[in-house]
């Protein structure tokens, strides 16, 4: 799905590796065994949580877009703020 896409490039940004390179180098499959995403998974407001909601292998918990785009990672008020443009 689209939400699984998007989350597969915010892991890449949040490890800074290739899911692909990541994959052949662990022989994993399950990209959110990454050292970094357990780092601050418990931290509901971290880029960390939002990459493994979107990433949920169930998918009827999955987050779609709008759900990850209303992340609390993505509510900074500076970034919403029209008089800081």
């Amino acid at each position: 799905s689209d939400s699984y896409s998007v989350g597969l490039s915010l892991w890449e940004i949040v490890t800074g590796e290739n899911v692909a390179e990541y994959r052949e180098k662990t022989n994993h499959e399950d990209v959110l065994d990454h050292p970094l995403l357990k780092l601050n998974s418990d931290d509901e407001n971290t880029l960390e949580d939002l990459v493994l909601k979107m990433l949920n292998p169930n998918t009827n918990e999955r987050w779609d877009i709008e759900k990850g785009l209303n992340h609390k990672c993505l509510q900074n008020g500076e970034s919403h703020d029209l008089d800081n443009i």
